[in-house]
């Protein structure tokens, strides 16, 4: 009983707000902190439904992007207005995305923080595509005849770590991968119905696993994942209802009406939401 007080107590050290890394992260890298709590929010969940390690987890989630301090403006979430790797090739872009994980894992070493949660960060995404920047490669090669395509391209654009080795570690990937689809299929008002998300939650997994990334996991396990995050997202995303008296407000003064969003300078190729730079 000591040892499990003492293993939760090792890690809620590394989980307070106050930690000295998380606050530098907070204050650097404003869009990829809120990704990391809200990814610990989801682990957190599943791993108490899975009788995980708990703090082991939530650790991880926190920590997982802070190698995304070096250069925050390179990823979405930290991005507004126009997008820099609008003026790269895909290969440098692929380079300096990928390389968080390993830029992470290197903090978090200099840092001391515990071993097996610096393997659930460095496990996070595993050797899964950078699919966006793939896909950028891949049909900027469509002009070329089939002999000078490039036949490792696919290899090219994967991140270079290991899969899952753990239960936790699967957790974090399908959490980190299902919190930024979320985020912005619901800025598109695409994530709205109980199907949209039970869509959103099992084509996530089915791809992870299709790619190879979530052997680890068993059948039982997997349902119990899908069922807490599908019960996560309808906690985070519900349908509000609109009473009359608020419809009155906004129909009566029209400077309460939100104004339309904003239009920015379009991509030169936008990826989809389930591609998102991450």
């Amino acid at each position: 009983m000591t040892e499990i007080t003492n293993e939760k107590e090792k890690y809620k050290i590394y989980n307070d707000p106050a930690h000295p890394l998380l606050a530098e992260f907070m204050a650097k890298c404003k869009g990829s902190y809120k990704h990391c709590q809200d990814v610990a929010y989801l682990a957190e969940s599943v791993g108490r439904k899975l009788n995980l390690n708990v703090e082991l987890i939530k650790c991880a989630a926190f920590y997982h992007d802070i190698g995304k301090i070096i250069n925050p403006e390179f990823f979405s979430e930290n991005q507004s207005g126009l997008n820099i790797h609008d003026d790269l090739k895909p290969i440098v872009s692929y380079h300096i995305i990928s390389r968080h994980v390993a830029d992470s894992v290197s903090i978090l070493v200099e840092n001391d923080f515990p071993i097996d949660m610096i393997k659930l960060v460095q496990q996070h995404h595993g050797s899964s595509l950078v699919r966006h920047f793939y896909l950028l490669a891949v049909k900027a090669e469509e002009t070329l005849p089939e002999e000078k395509r490039d036949p490792f391209m696919e290899i090219k654009y994967r991140y270079k770590h290991k899969a899952p080795q753990t239960v936790e570690s699967a957790v974090l990937m399908i959490c980190d991968n299902i919190e930024a689809t979320a985020k912005a299929l619901r800025a598109d008002g695409k994530l709205v119905s109980d199907e949209q998300k039970k869509i959103l939650i099992k084509t996530t997994i089915d791809r992870l696993k299709e790619d190879i990334q979530l052997d680890i996991l068993t059948v039982g396990q997997e349902r119990i994942i899908i069922e807490t995050l599908l019960d996560v997202l309808n906690s985070i995303y519900h349908s509000r209802t609109l009473y009359a008296d608020q419809v009155g407000d906004y129909s009566d003064d029209q400077s309460e009406v939100p104004p339309p969003a904003k239009q920015t300078k379009k991509s030169k190729a936008s990826p989809k939401p389930e591609d998102k730079i991450d």
